[in-house]
């Protein structure tokens, strides 16, 4: 008998270690459960592998591209300020400078054939400043002259560019009544970010 005593007393020192293993291996299952869970205990949110609901993707430029496309179809341009000069020959810098951050461009069909040019501004000022500076009379929102049309909203400024020069004014009464909305809802309003 006095030859099992020793076999016992290597096999009672290795499950007392297994058994503080497994303690510990709980211990440490159990706290970062908990720290998963957050303060109030679990919680069902669902966690980076798992699929969600995608948010609406929102430009820094904070307009709603979706609007904009079911409205006005998908533009021809949607330049963000580092590919200004793909637009605007020469013009980028000063654009960047004046606040624009953003252009997206549309071709339009009849009743009026037209490029629609869109620039997106960090405020109302900028953009009126910038349609003023191209032909705009002072004092108004809407208006056509020298064969161009022009629609400010909010920090939005529209530039129609109609094929025939005579159609500016057909393009600002015409077309321009639906534009505006439809920029309102898309983000152009005066407190847009």
């Amino acid at each position: 008998m006095n030859d099992d005593v020793p076999r016992h007393r290597g096999v009672l020192p290795a499950l007392a270690l297994l058994a503080v293993l497994a303690v510990l291996a709980g211990v440490l299952v159990y706290r970062g459960a908990r720290r998963d869970a957050g303060p109030g205990g679990p919680v069902a949110t669902p966690r980076g592998d798992e699929p969600s609901i995608p948010a609406p993707v929102v430009p820094a430029d904070g307009l709603d591209r979706a609007a904009l496309v079911r409205a006005l179809g998908p533009p021809e341009d949607d330049l963000p300020p580092d590919r200004f000069s793909e637009r605007v020959d020469g013009a980028d810098r000063a654009l960047r400078r004046a606040g624009c951050v953003a252009i997206v461009a549309w071709r339009l069909g009849e009743p009026v054939p037209a490029d629609l040019e869109l620039y997106v501004f960090r405020g109302p000022g900028p953009a009126r400043a910038f349609l003023v500076d191209r032909g705009m009379p002072r004092g108004t929102d809407r208006a056509a002259a020298d064969g161009l049309a022009f629609l400010r909203v909010g920090r939005c400024a529209i530039l129609g560019i109609p094929d025939d020069p005579g159609e500016a004014e057909a393009l600002a009464r015409d077309r321009f009544p639906s534009v505006t909305s439809v920029l309102a809802a898309a983000g152009c309003g005066e407190d847009a970010p």
